[in-house]
């Protein structure tokens, strides 16, 4: 069996966790093969894209802020203790939802029916609008940075 090197890399955030040398079916987990030519050291400085080993020292650009405010906003956020989804779809229905004169309520991520008065309504949807505004104003800020930090996508500059 062939001995390589490769790098472990944590599946959802795609950054390189370390690297090793061993035979191929030792590997167990995300691992990705790594270069002759490519050092070994630092793998902080690696992500994984597409099944490649890429460097993360790259200027990030406006494009990547943004898909990462769209990430964080999809994400959903937690209102009186329980997390709420907050795609496009659910964005357009919060908008409607409120044009109408009645008791509502809402489905948390869990699937689970929340009953509201119009008041409790309003301050979900006004939380919700205030998830949004928080998270596109941290991107409009990080793409004023020239140039932008490396670290973007990390939770520091994220409210």
């Amino acid at each position: 069996m062939t001995v390589i090197r490769a790098a472990q890399f944590d599946p959802e955030t795609k950054r390189v966790t370390g690297f090793v040398t061993c035979k191929r079916n030792m590997l167990r987990g995300d691992f990705v093969e790594v270069p002759d030519g490519v050092s070994m050291e630092n793998p902080q400085d690696w992500i994984v894209d597409n099944g490649d080993l890429v460097s993360d020292l790259a200027p990030k650009t406006a494009e990547q802020v943004d898909a990462e405010r769209d990430r964080r906003i999809a994400a959903g956020f937690t209102f009186d203790g329980r997390h709420y989804n907050f795609d496009e779809r659910a964005a357009r229905f919060i908008e409607r939802s409120l044009r109408k004169e009645s008791e509502k309520g809402w489905t948390d991520s869990g699937g689970s029916k929340v009953p509201m008065s119009k008041q409790k309504f309003k301050e979900f949807a006004d939380y919700a609008e205030d998830h949004e505004d928080n998270i596109a104003w941290a991107a409009a800020d990080l793409k004023a940075i020239d140039p932008i930090p490396a670290n973007f996508a990390d939770d520091i500059h994220w409210p």
